[in-house]
């Protein structure tokens, strides 16, 4: 039972709400409630969606899930992650760096070392004073991992 308040860019609020009955002639959806948004305005698309990354989907909790779909990204060098990726393999022994908090708002990344170097993983090389969970660096021995995710302040580990 969620009554929320929704805005796209600029525009909103919009009220998203989860129990009112659905006004059902033929009796289908007897005794479901509608799940939407709520406005006695229009709400603007500027474009139609071109990729699954522009569509935003929310859990049953209100927060956003970026994309269903999981995205692999592969190292062999030192690199920076996508943003976008949320699945990353490396192999060899370099520095690899996350994106920026901003970029990785709320957003998991799951790194794992497939190979038989040593990975350090690090903050983007733009933030220096940033760490993860309280370090300068992660490291990552063959057959490691390690998930994290930015709250805008540093990198915490799950």
């Amino acid at each position: 039972m969620t009554i929320r308040k929704v805005y796209f860019g600029s525009l909103g609020p919009f009220l998203y709400d989860d129990i009112i009955p659905i006004d059902d002639v033929d009796g289908d959806f007897a005794g479901e409630d509608q799940k939407g948004l709520i406005t006695d305005g229009p709400v603007k698309v500027e474009n139609t969606p071109a990729t699954s990354y522009d569509v935003l989907r929310f859990d049953d909790l209100g927060e956003l899930i970026v994309s269903a779909q999981r995205t692999t990204e592969t190292f062999i060098a030192t690199g920076t992650i996508a943003y976008l990726t949320n699945v990353v393999l490396a192999t060899g022994t370099y520095d690899l760096f996350l994106p920026t908090l901003v970029l990785g708002e709320k957003r998991v990344y799951d790194v794992k070392n497939d190979g038989v170097g040593v990975i350090t993983l690090k903050p983007n090389a733009t933030e220096p004073a940033v760490e993860i969970e309280g370090e300068v660096y992660q490291t990552l021995r063959p057959g490691d991992s390690v998930s994290v995710w930015s709250d805008l302040t540093d990198w915490s580990v799950l």
